[in-house]
């Protein structure tokens, strides 16, 4: 019996509402009244950026841990909302706690 492939559903980006700075700026672009700067050899610099990138996210190490049911489901479901798996999630949350991009309160 053969396989059928099932489709990848595709990422929605979420609709964010721009104010403030972010909303002037956008409409001062649309508007033609600014224009973004051209980077010289464009090429180049995205060849070094994606191997750059590439470099930094290898991921080179497994982790193995128990976690209660109830904490995976919640997991599951708020990587779900950001439209994420739930490995990809924890991952991400993970590198944000290490490079100081979140925190938590100590809990003593």
């Amino acid at each position: 019996m053969k396989k059928t492939k099932t489709k990848k559903p595709k990422k929605v980006l979420p609709n964010y509402e721009l104010d403030g700075e972010d909303a002037e700026m956008l409409a001062a672009l649309e508007n033609g009244e600014i224009e973004f700067e051209r980077i010289p050899d464009y090429e180049s610099f995205m060849k070094k950026s994606r191997q750059m990138a590439h470099e930094y996210f290898k991921k080179e190490a497994r982790v193995s841990f128990r976690i209660s049911k109830t904490d995976l489901n919640n997991v599951k479901r708020m990587a779900a909302s950001e439209g994420l798996p739930y490995q990809t999630f924890l991952t991400s949350i993970i590198h944000k706690l290490t490079t100081g991009q979140l925190s938590f309160r100590p809990w003593h």
